[in-house]
């Protein structure tokens, strides 16, 4: 295949993530309320504590700041392919660690396995279109 269907591809895998981690931005601003109704509907009985307020939030920005770094390596990706073969192996192996978390703390299994299957899908789409450019 062409080595521009390669790139067509990690942009599109890139910005999927950048969306997929980025949807955490919401909660950086969502009152605490609706947060924790959000979480409880998930299966998750916060209890109304300021530290884990402040950690939800600290949460958020984390994964708003792994949804930039998706999005900078999508502009201009093909001075950053180790830095996206990188991400790759990051999202296989969180995927993989999610699964077994799921599994293992008996948790209701869409949270878990939606985001499991998301981490795995897109680190293998990145893993492989990295190694397809680099051989063309």
């Amino acid at each position: 295949m062409n080595i521009k269907i390669y790139q067509n591809i990690l942009k599109v895998v890139l910005l999927s993530a950048a969306i997929g981690w980025g949807i955490s931005a919401v909660g950086i601003f969502l009152p605490w309320s609706v947060a924790r109704n959000q979480l409880y509907s998930l299966g998750c009985d916060i209890p109304n504590d300021p530290m884990l307020n402040y950690w939800f939030r600290m949460t958020a920005c984390g994964f708003t700041f792994i949804a930039c770094q998706f999005v900078y390596m999508a502009i201009n990706l093909q001075n950053k392919i180790k830095l996206i073969c990188f991400a790759g192996y990051f999202q296989v192996f969180l995927g993989i660690i999610l699964f077994g978390y799921g599994i293992m703390l008996d948790l209701f299994f869409i949270p878990y396995l939606i985001d499991s299957c998301f981490c795995l899908f897109v680190g293998l789409a990145l893993i492989i279109s990295c190694y397809k450019m680099k051989e063309n």
